[in-house]
């Protein structure tokens, strides 16, 4: 990848704040969705990054860092019929 500065750092972030949420779910309510995603992403920053996008490229990778912590903090919670008063 083209390195623009802060792009990777941006990317390492996000890297570890998701997997930080990723490794608290049960492998079975892991939303696949969310690699899926991380790695459609990762080619849009690719391509923004060798078309010298950088804050292209930063807000795709924050649009994914904001959805998927969506995703895996949703997964996070308790479904309402588990929720005791």
């Amino acid at each position: 990848m083209a390195a623009l500065p802060g792009v990777n750092a941006e990317l390492a972030l996000t890297a570890r704040r998701i997997r930080r949420l990723w490794e608290q779910l049960p492998e079975a309510d892991q939303p696949p969705r969310v690699v899926a995603d991380w790695r459609a992403m990762r080619r849009e920053v690719e391509a923004a990054c060798s078309a010298g996008k950088r804050d292209e490229a930063l807000a795709l990778i924050a649009d994914y860092r904001e959805q998927a912590e969506q995703q895996l903090t949703a997964a996070l919670l308790p479904a309402p019929s588990q929720v005791t008063a």
